[in-house]
């Protein structure tokens, strides 16, 4: 049976590739679950002529062997209206096949961005991990869809704590943030999430 294509996005800035170790550690995990076989080189051995000037979207498109690596220019668009919805998928791995969502994207034309329940728990949007603010501490979903690499390594700095998080609790908390590798960790201000039927 053949396994899934894989995706890397990782953020090239100015020449500067940010996160790697991160991505290197989640992409050797895929590997394991999905091929145990492969002998892909480390992601440093094969970023090569990529744009020494401005900001990038690396993609790395895997299975077995790299398929693909392009270099995208990126432009963050900016997210305030947000609706939390029931999901039943599954997104353990950074998958580079992404109907499941864009069907769901689909049926909620009118806000920006989806936030992923499960029973309840909030997990990711359908982009980004997410935090909220409590009591000054940054809390981030226990048991989120897929496990980012900048919710990795904020949470190995202290910066953010985890914790579960319902959808019904969400108005008793201080602050929103979105985090991705393209991003970082952006508070978004003025957010507004409705609760969809």
């Amino acid at each position: 049976m053949q396994g899934p294509k894989l995706l890397e996005t990782i953020r090239i800035e100015d020449g500067k590739i940010h996160n790697l170790p991160y991505h290197e550690r989640r992409m050797r995990r895929a590997l394991d679950r999905f091929y145990p076989s492969s002998d892909i080189p480390a992601l440093s051995e094969v970023l090569e002529d990529y744009p020494s000037k401005g900001l990038y979207r690396c993609r790395v498109i895997y299975a077995e062997d790299i398929e693909k690596i392009e270099y995208l220019p990126y432009f963050r668009q900016e997210k305030k209206l947000f609706a939390a919805v029931e999901f039943e998928g599954n997104y353990e791995y950074k998958y580079s096949e992404r109907k499941e969502f864009e069907i769901l994207t689909q049926l909620y034309p009118d806000v920006d961005e989806l936030i992923l329940c499960k029973n309840g728990l909030l997990t990711d949007t359908t982009t980004a991990n997410i935090a909220l603010l409590k009591k000054g501490k940054w809390l981030t979903p226990a048991s989120p869809l897929l496990e980012g690499t900048t919710r990795e390594r904020l949470l190995e700095e202290g910066f953010l704590s985890t914790a579960d998080l319902y959808i019904d609790e969400i108005d008793s908390f201080d602050g929103f943030a979105l985090m991705n590798a393209m991003i970082g960790f952006i508070p978004i201000k003025g957010v507004k999430i409705r609760k969809a039927r």
